[in-house]
């Protein structure tokens, strides 16, 4: 893995062959590098695994880190639990395989842990785009965490990043909750 990487994003998969180029694309059009991305195939049953492989084999560049990693015991928690023991990086980020970044997504929250080095969590506003092409804006925050949270989902992984030693210190993901 890159030294010099500072932000690793961890992408667990579990049958996702529909979605899964769409997301990885994505992530390799990010204006940020270096970058580390840990894929963790969750058991997939379908193409997903070697459609992660293909697009790593592509991919993999010295600013541009990528692993791919199984993880058969069926679980997302366990799958980004694993992908964060292996994360060497200070900042980590979960995307889920059915989601894409916009190309300055890493960028932007890169950019604000650096505006300041005390914040341990960054998050993002994101583009909603519903079945029937309708797209809105959901915020982040803008005062009442909990009422954001209930009603925007502002914890969803696609949402934000944060220090890799604060959710080491957590416990990481409880693998008990699915």
């Amino acid at each position: 893995m890159n030294s010099e990487s500072r932000m690793t994003i961890v992408v667990p998969v579990l049958n996702r062959e529909a979605t899964l180029q769409r997301t990885l694309d994505s992530i390799s059009g990010q204006t940020a590098r270096p970058l580390s991305v840990i894929i963790v195939d969750n058991g997939s049953t379908d193409n997903s695994r070697d459609i992660a492989s293909r697009w790593m084999s592509r991919h993999k560049a010295s600013d541009f880190d990528i692993t791919l990693l199984d993880m058969p015991e069926k679980g997302v928690s366990k799958a980004r639990n694993l992908g964060l023991r292996e994360a060497v990086t200070p900042y980590i980020m979960f995307f889920d395989s059915d989601d894409t970044m916009s190309p300055h997504h890493v960028e932007d929250i890169m950019t604000e842990f650096a505006a300041d080095p005390t914040l341990d969590i960054v998050g993002r506003d994101v583009r909603l785009h519903t079945i029937n092409d309708s797209t809105r804006t959901l915020p982040f925050a803008d005062s009442d965490l909990l009422f954001q949270h209930i009603f925007y989902s502002i914890l969803s992984t696609q949402r934000y990043a944060l220090r890799t030693s604060l959710l080491r210190k957590a416990g990481g993901w409880n693998e008990d909750a699915t």
